[in-house]
């Protein structure tokens, strides 16, 4: 009995011990990376379009923190079946970033796999017709993500316009956009519109250009974007418009832009 009580503490201090390095030691649960981590594609879920379409959207997950990966469309990049270019991004931006790009199909198209390979690791996402995964993205009444009552707004998706579509520019030299935007006034947080926000991101191309500003405000409707290039190619430019939709767990509402810039 003796023996027992005696070794007792002993038993508990090094319990106690163990438990307090885990608590201090986060990174032993959970491990985090600024590089060095792989890009997991994603299937959001398809609309089915008027004539009989379908269109498939697509997100990804760069599970790196810090780190913007470059991964051209080919090998690494993939569709399967052909055509492997399906209008994929080929920049991806730290973290999730839902329904970037949009494929559309025949109804019976069967199934659509993107592939993306970083660092050796290949991931992928499957796409198939399941009515589990139909989705809305033109019109949605849920604000946060909890639905709505019958004679609550429908919330729709802002007209957008971009200015110019296409252009050419010079290193050093900025292009200059101009973003015009439309809101029907939902969704609403304590009785007034959340208005519009924008951002502007490089879709494709391998430089790193100076956005200036990247993300704000169309609080006027309106909104001026300088982008600087640091080398020449072929670029093209994401401006999505939103009024907070973006940040909730739907997939509405939401528009996205695309302009394509020549840099030499």
């Amino acid at each position: 009995m003796k023996s027992r009580l005696k070794n007792f503490p002993t038993g508990v201090a090094v319990v106690t011990g163990l438990c307090l390095i885990a608590s201090s030691h986060p990174a032993l649960s959970q491990v985090t990376y600024t590089h060095g981590a792989n890009v997991q594609p994603a299937f959001d879920g398809y609309e089915i379009n008027s004539d009989g379409t379908y269109t498939l959207w697509f997100a990804y997950l760069n599970r790196n923190y810090s780190e913007v990966l470059d991964i051209p469309v080919g090998p690494d990049n993939t569709f399967e079946p052909a055509p492997i270019d399906r209008g994929q991004p080929t920049k991806f931006y730290p973290r999730r970033h839902k329904s970037m790009f949009g494929v559309v199909v025949p109804a019976n198209f069967g199934q659509l796999t993107w592939h993306l390979t970083v660092n050796g690791e290949k991931a992928s996402a499957v796409a198939k017709a399941n009515v589990h995964n139909i989705i809305d993205r033109k019109s949605s009444g849920a604000v946060f993500g909890l639905g709505r009552f019958p004679e609550d707004p429908v919330n729709t998706p802002p007209t957008i316009s971009v200015e110019p579509r296409a252009a050419s520019a010079k290193i050093g030299d900025p292009a200059v956009l101009t973003i015009t935007g439309k809101d029907d006034g939902y969704p609403r947080i304590s009785s007034k519109p959340m208005g519009l926000s924008y951002a502007v991101s490089v879709f494709r191309g391998a430089g790193s250009p100076q956005i200036t500003p990247a993300t704000g405000r169309l609080d006027s409707g309106r909104a001026t974007v300088n982008v600087t290039f640091d080398r020449p190619g072929d670029y093209m430019l994401q401006v999505r418009v939103d009024h907070g939709s973006g940040l909730f767990s739907t997939f509405c509402c939401w528009t996205d832009a695309l302009v394509n810039v020549t840099v030499k």
